[in-house]
């Protein structure tokens, strides 16, 4: 159920945003029934123009630096519509693609080059498809032991508040289909942003495959929506 995927099953049984145009592409998904429940990011949140980047290498080769190489589509921002974009990124909250040539625009709230994505509405997350069988010029398929580098830009409008970065997981043989691990292998990054409307830095690494992992065994996600960022 798409709803679910993007808002939670927190309850609300209808969608509060306003009618939006829906842009069509062939995606091989399979509708899990639990969503994951999302740990929230605070906000609003001006995710920008070069980042993140999701570079892989090669576990357990630790010697091996990550390569400059972006596997994730529509990761900068740039050159793409707003429809692409929201559909690439969904969130909980109300979302905005920001660009430096329309006059309603503050260009603080850009970090570099066109465009910066601004999500709003109070606590809410942003999810991002990664599993197997993602469009190709979606996300590049990972694989068990793969190492990633995420790195992004974020600005805040409140002082001292959390991002928050860690994958979802689904899996039909897990009781829980969208159960999180016990010891905390999907958290990936917990930064708190000090200051209000200045651009912060975030950086971090995750190795995939202990967040597929339950009782022992592991889960390969079996469709692009079975792993999430």
């Amino acid at each position: 159920n798409a709803r679910y995927l993007r808002w939670g099953d927190d309850g609300v049984t209808t969608q509060s945003q306003k009618g939006h145009k829906i842009t069509v592409e062939t995606v091989d998904l399979r509708a899990p029934t639990d969503p994951p429940v999302s740990d929230p990011t605070s906000s609003p949140v001006n995710l920008p123009t070069l980042k993140p980047i999701l570079s892989p290498t090669l576990s357990p080769t630790v010697s091996s630096a990550p390569s400059n190489v972006n596997l994730m589509g529509y990761g900068d921002f740039e050159g793409n519509s707003t429809d692409t974009i929201n559909a690439a990124w969904a969130s909980s909250c109300a979302t905005t693609l920001l660009d430096v040539n329309s006059e309603t625009t503050n260009a603080a709230d850009i970090h570099s080059g066109d465009h910066s994505y601004r999500v709003t509405g109070g606590q809410c997350s942003v999810l991002r498809m990664m599993g197997n069988h993602c469009p190709a010029n979606r996300m590049a398929n990972l694989t068990y032991g793969d190492t990633i580098k995420i790195s992004l830009w974020v600005k805040m409008d409140e002082p001292s508040q959390v991002f928050q970065m860690f994958t979802g997981h689904y899996h039909a043989r897990k009781a829980g289909r969208w159960a999180r691990p016990t010891d905390d292998s999907h958290v990936i990054s917990r930064t708190l942003i000090d200051n209000a409307n200045k651009w912060k830095y975030i950086e971090a690494t995750h190795t995939v495959g202990p967040d597929w992992t339950f009782e022992g065994e592991v889960l390969a996600p079996k469709y692009c929506n079975h792993y999430q960022l």
